[in-house]
């Protein structure tokens, strides 16, 4: 139950923020949340000590997508005659490369501009 969870006010406020400033996904929070619930370390210490900050660095996200497109000329042959589901392939094969730590929104919004190139 709720009462059960002894997570401070604080913690919660700083891993909602940590959410919304795009510092880590959904999915690292929910990964991350049993060891907030434990409340020896503050969501943040809890990242930085895993490791899970996200990837936001534009040339990190390019270098794995020039990868899967080099890998996968068809996919971007079909991306190109208007089969927008391919870019799906792309956004996990960059998410696998930088195992899940790109932004996923970033991943996305590179992976329309490179693939129209």
């Amino acid at each position: 139950t709720v009462e059960e969870v002894r997570v401070s006010p604080e913690h919660f406020k700083e891993l909602f923020e940590l959410i919304d400033e795009g510092k880590i996904s959904n999915k690292i929070a929910k990964d991350i949340f049993p060891f907030v619930v434990e409340g020896r370390k503050s969501p943040l210490e809890i990242v930085k000590e895993k490791g899970l900050e996200q990837i936001d660095d534009d040339r990190v996200i390019e270098d794995a997508l020039r990868k899967a497109m080099t890998d996968n000329p068809s996919a971007v042959e079909q991306f190109r005659d208007g089969k927008e589901g391919v870019l799906g392939y792309f956004v996990g094969a960059v998410m696998k490369a930088t195992r899940g730590k790109a932004n996923p929104s970033k991943v996305n919004e590179i992976a329309r501009r490179m693939l129209k190139d």
